[in-house]
């Protein structure tokens, strides 16, 4: 790798990984995500990176999944609005969200 870096036919290994982390911050997009799988190296994009395998991932119940599913379409969840489309009590919204 070296020598083709000498030869001027590639940049120096690695130094694309800054520019694509910087980049992505400025579309404001998230991070990607690098990962060492066997004998490969992957890199993941996402467009969004609260996507219901990476809420399962981080061990969150159906409910909570579909509450960050409904605020990514709406933008926002009430109390009222987490009571109706879950049909549950005052309390719960509060003891699962923390509001």
């Amino acid at each position: 790798m070296h020598i083709f870096y000498l030869a001027g036919f590639i940049e120096e290994m690695g130094s694309g990984t800054g520019r694509i982390i910087e980049n992505m911050k400025k579309v404001e997009l998230p991070e990607p995500e690098f990962k060492e799988e066997m004998d490969d190296f992957s890199v993941y994009f996402r467009k969004d990176i609260y996507t219901e395998e990476y809420l399962r991932e981080l061990r969150l119940n159906d409910r909570q999944i579909k509450a960050v599913m409904y605020i990514k379409e709406k933008g926002k969840i009430t109390n009222k609005e987490y009571q109706k489309f879950f049909e549950v009590s005052k309390a719960t919204p509060i003891i699962y969200l923390n509001l």
